[in-house]
């Protein structure tokens, strides 16, 4: 397996320097095509769930009479400003758990602010559980890298028909808001897909259950579950292996040797038992079997030895 070390910006009193100094040392260290260290994870709010991450529209209150709540920073907006600044200016990229639209639509100004003066660099948000519309449009203007974890929005979280999801959020912005990941597929190219283990089970986290999630909108592991966010497109067979490839390939800065099937890559390939474009997205999991993959182009496992 090829890793990516990212050290973790999260407690609101850290020192941005210090994260960026400790990453380039890091670097002088793990900078391989095996073990790299060349970004930052920013993790700076809680889940909307909880009624912690920062949104656009207040919450709707959990008991009568309650005030009214827009999710917390747990690191400010002007501290994600300069870390993100900080680390560009170091050649490091940043991605940032980002999970309410407040937050999101903070991180996209700071990103295209930062692009002006850092243009190669490729800071990605990771999640996008809500988010607005003009955000969303801001994104695919200036190619802002995203990676959406399929499980985070389907009936899993939001409950059945969303009943969960409508209970913390107004349905009309939610209904804007959440699960654009699949909005951004058809607008862009610059999408990626990923479980989030441990977040969720390891199960729920490998590819063709993810693919599964992302061309079907429907959880697995609920019996009878129906599509959510039904308003949403399902992704094709196309845009998910692009999102699994060519995507994240770039997000990483591996174009060059990773991504796609060309003479002088690596050759790191997964071989599947049937094709892929045959096999109906509500199968995926039972059916899209990996009987061998390669790195370096050297089997790392074949069916039956």
């Amino acid at each position: 397996m090829r890793f990516n070390i990212m050290p973790w910006f999260k407690l609101p009193d850290a020192d941005a320097q210090d994260v960026v100094d400790f990453a380039l040392e890091m670097q002088t260290l793990y900078d391989t095509d095996m073990l790299r260290t060349d970004r930052i994870k920013i993790h700076p709010e809680n889940a909307w769930l909880s009624r912690g991450a920062t949104q656009l529209v207040p919450y709707i209150p959990e008991n009568e009479g309650d005030p009214l709540t827009w999710g917390a920073y747990g690191v400010n907006p002007e501290r994600l400003f300069e870390l993100v600044n900080r680390a560009n200016a170091a050649g490091l990229d940043t991605v940032t758990h980002a999970d309410g639209s407040r937050l999101i639509k903070r991180m996209v100004d700071i990103i295209v602010e930062a692009l002006e003066y850092y243009p190669d660099a490729r800071n990605r948000l990771d999640h996008l559980t809500s988010m607005d519309n003009a955000t969303r449009d801001k994104m695919v203007l200036y190619n802002v890298a995203s990676n959406a974890s399929p499980l985070f929005y389907n009936e899993l979280d939001s409950g059945r028909g969303g009943v969960e999801l409508f209970k913390v959020m107004q349905e009309a912005f939610a209904r804007e808001a959440h699960g654009q990941y699949t909005e951004l597929a058809q607008m862009y190219d610059n999408l990626s897909l990923s479980g989030d283990a441990p977040g969720a089970p390891i199960e729920r986290a490998y590819p063709a259950y993810l693919f599964q999630q992302a061309m079907t909108l429907v959880e697995p592991s609920i019996p009878d579950a129906e599509p959510f966010p039904d308003w949403r497109p399902k992704m094709t067979i196309d845009q998910v292996l692009h999102a699994y490839t060519v995507a994240p390939a770039w997000q990483m800065r591996m174009e060059d040797v990773i991504g796609t099937l060309e003479i002088g890559k690596y050759a790191d390939i997964a071989i599947w038992e049937k094709n892929l474009r045959e096999i109906a997205p509500e199968n995926m999991i039972e059916e899209a079997n990996v009987i061998g993959t390669l790195l370096n182009g050297e089997f790392t496992h074949r069916e039956g030895m």
